[in-house]
């Protein structure tokens, strides 16, 4: 469960912009905002896209996608953070860190070159079609356009699923958009929540750890995590994508910063934590750990470790409640 934030209104918001940034992340979009007028924001609002127009986070850090990528158990589609728990990843959890449409028609994300054929002069004209347009070709059409309807909300999306939504490593748009730009009158009635979720899989599931929305993984994350000791004031909003700015997540990430660089320092909220009640508590755990393993464990070695010794820790503590409430007749909570 995702932390729970008020439903307000979503301002105009002025984004102070930075300089790191890659092609994965959502600061190409924001750059965009004062180009769009009044009659292409509701395009996007009409596409059920709007949180795409106030983007607070705008600056990916990579080496903690990396390897939050790295923790993808692709067998039950979870984050599993070694010696802290495991994270879902879910529609719901895409949906409150992204906001995109969660409809119920799947997302077709396929090469249909009768459909490209179609679509593409109608949105590129004038562009050499040999290669897919440049990300930074379509940015600078969207710049420049004044004009709202179809063309605008075509050039909008594939933007937005080629840079944040599955981006790959790639630095041109994705041939694979255009079917769901087909029927764009539609899009509001498509799950992209699953469409992030199967992107991630298709290529976490396969050791593709640049590709897929690591901004859903960033957010997922920092959300995940027990903050309740930081004195951090996060901003009411529907959506994480809206809520945390760069500095909080720079400051949560930091604090949750070993002193190796490694990261996991911090507990996950209590959803998602493992339960160390079995060892002690997390310290006690880890100090388990150490005086029962060899010194020279390989650290891979050591996370398989604790990450099985964790999960049995939670399914004892799990097992013997049910069975003290069971002989005690308490009604569990």
């Amino acid at each position: 469960m995702v932390r729970k934030r008020d439903d307000v209104d979503l301002g105009e918001e002025h984004i102070k912009h930075v300089a790191i940034r890659n092609r994965a992340s959502p600061f190409g979009l924001t750059k965009l905002y004062k180009h769009f007028n009044a009659a292409q924001k509701l395009d996007i609002r009409n596409m059920e896209f709007t949180p795409f127009l106030h983007i607070n986070t705008t600056k990916l850090h990579n080496k903690v996608t990396d390897w939050l990528a790295s923790c993808y158990d692709s067998s039950a589609r979870y984050l599993l953070i070694p010696a802290k728990g495991r994270i879902p990843m879910t529609e719901g959890s895409v949906y409150n860190a992204l906001g995109c449409p969660r409809g119920e028609l799947p997302v077709p994300y396929r090469v249909d070159k009768d459909i490209e054929a179609r679509l593409a002069p109608q949105m590129f004209p004038g562009v050499d079609l040999s290669k897919a347009p440049l990300h930074s070709q379509v940015n600078t059409m969207l710049k420049d356009m004044t004009e709202s309807g179809n063309r605008f909300k075509r050039l909008a999306l594939m933007y937005i699923m080629s840079t944040i939504l599955a981006p790959t490593t790639s630095t041109r748009i994705s041939n694979r958009c255009y079917p769901v730009l087909d029927d764009i009158a539609n899009v509001h009635n498509y799950n992209f929540c699953k469409f992030v979720l199967d992107q991630l899989h298709e290529n976490l599931s396969k050791k593709k750890l640049n590709k897929g929305c690591r901004l859903y993984l960033m957010l997922l994350y920092v959300d995940s995590l027990d903050i309740s000791e930081l004195g951090l004031d996060l901003p009411a909003a529907p959506f994480g994508v809206t809520a945390w700015t760069n500095s909080l997540i720079d400051e949560v990430l930091k604090a949750g910063t070993k002193e190796d660089g490694s990261f996991g320092k911090l507990q996950l909220i209590s959803d998602h934590a493992v339960n160390y009640s079995y060892f002690g508590g997390p310290d006690q755990f880890s100090k388990w750990i150490n005086m029962n393993s060899h010194p020279d464990i390989e650290p891979k070695e050591r996370k398989k470790v604790e990450t099985l010794m964790g999960q049995f820790a939670s399914g004892m503590t799990c097992l013997l409640a049910n069975l003290v409430q069971g002989w005690t007749g308490l009604t569990p909570p």
